[in-house]
């Protein structure tokens, strides 16, 4: 017939397909499950930081409303320092994984921003992996007294008794959502590593601008 194999659809080429027209599929793909795996964590993060900015809301109304009523007839509303103690300690935590999310915690890079640029991401990468081992090793104990806190109801002792073992789970739950975001940072870390591109930026704009003259002096 004068066809070339190139052209027959029976040929081996034709059955098996070109290896490397799948490759920007595949690729795509990856891209749009880490796309979706970072959408999930930071969303989970989120949802924390807006409960935990809801609480420091209801804190400082019932502080000044327990404040007023105190001036007007000279005393206080029960319960609001009890439950206001309490909830500044789940609070805390709620918050731990929206300021990692937005690069709000305190940093040092008094060493990396002095450092090549795959050598500092490779030293974050390993001040991550240090720091994800501590939290999981809090998480699990923290856990633990939750399990415990739950069983028994345990309450603080004051004027009004005030159930503690909600705030007990949320510790742990605060620390796994940190955990989360934490890993999303150290696989960055180790992609820059890799390929020398500088850190994802964080959204908070300070942040950003922050990590992005850190990348430029690093390259420099």
């Amino acid at each position: 017939m004068g066809a070339s194999g190139d052209n027959d659809p029976l040929s081996p080429d034709a059955l098996i397909g070109d290896p490397h027209s799948i490759a920007p599929i595949a690729g795509s793909a990856e891209d749009r499950a880490d796309g979706t795996v970072r959408k999930v964590i930071h969303a989970i993060a989120t949802t924390f930081g807006v409960i935990a900015a809801l609480l420091i809301v209801g804190i400082m109304i019932s502080t000044a409303l327990d404040v007023l009523v105190r001036q007007v007839t000279g005393s206080s509303i029960p319960g609001v320092v009890e439950y206001s103690e309490v909830l500044l300690a789940g609070l805390v935590f709620l918050g731990l994984a929206y300021a990692q999310r937005t690069g709000a915690h305190i940093g040092v890079d008094l060493v990396t921003e002095r450092l090549p640029a795959r050598v500092a991401h490779v030293v974050r990468a390993i001040g991550l992996f240090v720091a994800i081992a501590v939290l999981l090793w809090m998480t699990y104990e923290t856990a633990i007294v939750a399990i415990n806190s739950f069983q028994v109801g345990e309450f603080r002792f004051g004027l009004v008794p005030v159930p503690i073992w909600p705030i007990r789970i949320v510790i742990p739950l605060g620390l796994v959502a940190l955990v989360l975001e934490l890993a999303l940072s150290t696989y960055d870390e180790i992609v820059g590593a890799r390929t020398g591109a500088p850190t994802v930026q964080h959204e908070h704009p300070e942040a950003a601008s922050a990590a992005a003259e850190r990348d430029e002096d690093a390259r420099s």
